[in-house]
């Protein structure tokens, strides 16, 4: 195993951030996603969607040359033979995103959140949509889903998945044997999730809108705890993954208070056991870690084995002086 140099693949002066990428075995051709925003004197308020406008674009590895596509674009990517050339000279390959929000009256939406996913020659990517641009106003915020064809090179209009005048955010794919899987989190506390393989293949009109007679199936990840044992769940640092053998998991950050009055930051997770999709039931949370630390930033790997390992930061924190050390990472 070799690590290839790194490339620059942007040059501009914006800031982009969140990148994902996407892979294709059919085709080979990789996308790498990310989000594009200005950047002013002040840099706290210039990333702030308050203030500044961000768009979701991406960069195609083009297996068929080898290289990445800086200096050509495919028919369903550009409107015309001018803006092609205008793209090439100006944004050296990027593409960006058409996402029009109609409902919001947007023709470039602010992005939140962001996330996505590749299967069967598809790039599923989701994000949410603050729909009066005001950050400080979070029950407005509302998921979508669109779709890139990656054997046509062409991106589909978006799917409103919420309507609800909730809290929607963290938005998360997983692909779970033939199905993918969309999480959320509402109001910073309820978890939710919907198979949207279905949902794109049998449930939405040609304008991206859900058909009228399609139900969409919406899960909770719910358990009550045992007597005695762990405290309600705080799902607002979720993170939701699947194992070798399509279980689907989710963790989260669980603050705890120790017998002695300490207090510290473990992981916990909760297993939907594939016994087939209807019919089942999260399990209740289990406690990962017992270190008497602070944790952060968990993520998760399956090994040669298929064992499934957790990764994550972990630290001392002095409460009362309000800081840690960084030593102690």
């Amino acid at each position: 195993l070799t690590i290839a140099e790194i490339e620059r693949l942007t040059d501009d002066e914006f800031y982009d951030s969140d990148p994902k990428g996407m892979y294709d075995k059919n085709s080979g051709d990789y996308l790498v996603y990310y989000l594009k925003a200005e950047v002013g004197n002040d840099f706290i308020t210039s990333m702030s969607p308050t203030t500044n406008e961000s768009v979701i674009v991406y960069m195609l590895y083009d297996a068929s040359t080898g290289k990445w596509a800086r200096d050509y674009y495919y028919d369903n990517e550009v409107a015309s033979q001018e803006a092609e050339e205008y793209l090439v000279e100006y944004w050296g390959g990027q593409r960006f995103l058409s996402s029009p929000i109609e409902d919001f009256g947007m023709n470039d939406p602010i992005i939140i959140d962001f996330d996505s996913v590749s299967y069967n020659n598809l790039g599923v990517y989701t994000f949410t949509v603050d729909e009066d641009n005001n950050i400080d106003t979070i029950e407005d915020r509302e998921l979508f889903v669109q779709v890139y064809d990656f054997e046509d090179h062409a991106t589909y209009v978006p799917i409103r998945i919420t309507h609800d005048n909730i809290a929607d955010a963290r938005p998360q794919l997983v692909r779970n044997g033939e199905h993918t899987y969309l999480f959320r989190l509402q109001n910073n506390k309820d978890v939710r999730y919907i198979n949207i393989s279905e949902l794109v293949r049998e449930g939405v009109n040609d304008d991206g809108t859900i058909k009228e007679d399609y139900d969409v199936s919406v899960g909770a990840v719910f358990f009550t705890p045992s007597n005695g044992t762990d405290i309600n769940p705080t799902f607002g640092s979720y993170n939701a993954f699947v194992d070798k053998d399509d279980n689907l998991f989710i963790t989260w950050l669980q603050p705890v208070v120790n017998e002695d009055g300490s207090s510290n930051q473990e992981i916990y997770a909760s297993a939907l056991v594939s016994k087939g999709y209807e019919n089942t039931s999260w399990s209740e949370g289990v406690r990962l870690t017992n270190s008497g630390a602070f944790h952060d930033e968990v993520a998760f790997l399956t090994d040669s084995n298929g064992d499934l390992l957790t990764v994550s930061n972990q630290y001392s924190m002095d409460l009362e002086n309000g800081g840690y050390s960084v030593d102690d990472v």
